[in-house]
């Protein structure tokens, strides 16, 4: 062993890092990490998914709604799978969220 494989041997050891990520760092190649978009994508589907659980509570699911669909609709645009579930979990949440403000608008009417 020369001596740049006993770095290379202490450094896998001291950081648990295995040979090939360790190969990916040394030649530029981070694929692993967490693609544009990802941060959104996440977003869009917890805020799609608050808004479906806050459907009782007024304004609030509205908003949470709108936010997660422009959210996954931007991230769904740069490939993120997660992101359309957001926009539609939101389309659908703000849909039912539209029809239960105008039920209780025409029965407070009646």
């Amino acid at each position: 062993m020369n001596e740049e494989q006993i770095k290379d041997v202490e450094v896998l050891k001291k950081y648990g890092i295995t040979p090939s990520i360790l190969e990916n760092i040394r030649n530029g190649n981070f694929s692993n990490a967490p693609k544009e978009g990802s941060a959104k994508a996440v977003v869009s589907l917890v805020l799609s998914i608050l808004s479906i659980i806050t459907l009782a509570f007024g304004i609030i699911s509205p908003i949470c709604s709108i936010i997660s669909i422009i959210l996954g609709a931007q991230s769904y645009k740069k490939g993120r799978k997660m992101g359309l579930a957001g926009l539609i979990i939101g389309i659908i949440s703000l849909v039912i969220a539209i029809l239960i403000i105008v039920g209780y608008i025409f029965y407070e009417l009646t």
